[in-house]
């Protein structure tokens, strides 16, 4: 299950407030999902992935910006991510667009959703694979993102589509109102996404 909580601008600020944020709302999962009340130790594998020492059987990640938390929680690997859409410069697209992707973009009219998309696909599927961003994002190719089209919207109003990768994992990527956000799973029924409201 993939959790989203649209947060103020102005209370998420600073990147401490924004993970207090993330756990909080990834407490809220665990209580949802199992019946966890308390928030487990968090560690670290060699890769730095997150991981419960004492629920390892319970796989998790989490992702913020100053708009929104997203957490994705449940029995197999997941990674997520949440970006606030932005202006893409051209250094930046060279260093991290494969080829194939800087020619999708040529034919793209939301040129900076697209590249967030992008973006945000890459890491969630990096988090997945518990690599992180420490490779040559040049190399993975996305490009079919560019050909999916939306759905929606969804019941929480997001726009949505996904693309299969070459190793049999689902990327979901959701979009409304200057946010990109994307999960990736091996299991499609773990990507449904709840809109968390906290009054």
């Amino acid at each position: 299950m993939i959790y989203f909580q649209e947060k103020n601008t102005d209370e998420m600020k600073k990147q401490k407030a924004q993970t207090e944020a993330a756990r909080k709302l990834l407490l809220l999962a665990l209580a949802e999902q199992y019946g966890i009340r308390t928030l487990p130790a968090i560690a670290k594998d060699d890769q730095g992935k997150p991981y419960f020492p004492e629920y390892q059987e319970i796989c998790f990640n989490y992702s913020h910006c100053r708009k929104g938390i997203l957490c994705g929680i449940g029995r197999s690997g997941i990674g997520v991510d949440i970006e606030t859409v932005r202006e893409w410069k051209e250094p930046l697209i060279r260093r991290v667009c494969h080829a194939k992707e800087q020619e999708a973009l040529a034919g793209q009219r939301e040129r900076n959703l697209f590249l967030t998309d992008l973006w945000s696909a890459k890491e969630a599927y990096l988090k997945y694979l518990g690599a992180g961003l420490r490779c040559d994002l040049r190399l993975l190719d996305l490009s079919g993102l560019g050909k999916q089209k939306r759905q929606g919207p969804d019941r929480c109003g997001f726009y949505f589509r996904d693309l299969q990768t070459e190793d049999g994992c689902t990327l979901r990527l959701w979009n409304r109102e200057g946010l990109s956000l994307c999960a990736c799973s091996r299991e499609k029924e773990a990507l449904e996404l709840k809109h968390i409201f906290v009054a």
